[in-house]
């Protein structure tokens, strides 16, 4: 494999202060970015430094924080189907990781953002189930009611909600309101207008 050698050539533009780019019949050779570098210059060269750390040691514990921060990178700039598939990786390469529900939530919340109720829906079933604690229970049923009341299962929606304010009840108002609006489209989706 020719991953070794091409480690080694970054660590040593590195350390003279260059960066490389590495191509089948050439390597090209650019200064190093300094301190007049612009966001967009030191996102993209974090991007790459994460890609090859990810390629060079798939299996690393960091990796699921490398993936989180490639997530949030594509989410600014509006790549956010890019950024869901990097949140998803993590729960799928690194199962074990504590940053799996945050990185659930993300990606659920980024499909909801994208009107891709199934997709959303898919997500927070497997955060609402996520068999290690976490501070997303009551919101990921929330959101997956959310997702089966926009696609058009309404009836299994109210039943989610019946069973959420069951096992979580709340008094906090913000969280109430958000469970309301829910149950709205919910009961709008039964044909129940006056309800909603």
């Amino acid at each position: 494999s020719d991953r070794p050698l091409n480690q080694l050539l970054y660590t040593v533009a590195g350390c003279a202060g260059a960066r490389l780019r590495v191509n089948p019949t050439s390597i090209e050779v650019f200064s190093d970015l300094g301190g007049g570098a612009s966001v967009e210059e030191l996102e993209e060269q974090a991007t790459i430094a994460y890609l090859r750390a990810l390629q060079a040691n798939p299996t690393h514990p960091q990796g699921a924080r490398a993936e989180l921060v490639l997530g949030g990178i594509q989410e600014k700039h509006g790549n956010l189907r890019a950024a869901v598939g990097h949140y998803e990786l993590v729960s799928r390469n690194y199962p074990e990781s504590d940053l799996v529900p945050e990185s659930l939530w993300r990606a659920g919340s980024l499909l909801v953002r994208l009107s891709d109720w199934t997709g959303g829906a898919t997500v927070f079933t497997r955060l609402a189930n996520l068999e290690q604690d976490h501070v997303y229970p009551a919101r990921a049923r929330q959101e997956l009611a959310r997702c089966l009341a926009e696609s058009g299962d309404a009836r299994q929606a109210l039943l989610l909600l019946d069973a959420l304010d069951n096992l979580f009840p709340t008094t906090d108002s913000n969280e109430l309101q958000a469970r309301l609006f829910v149950r709205a489209l919910a009961l709008h989706g039964m044909g129940r207008h006056g309800d909603a």
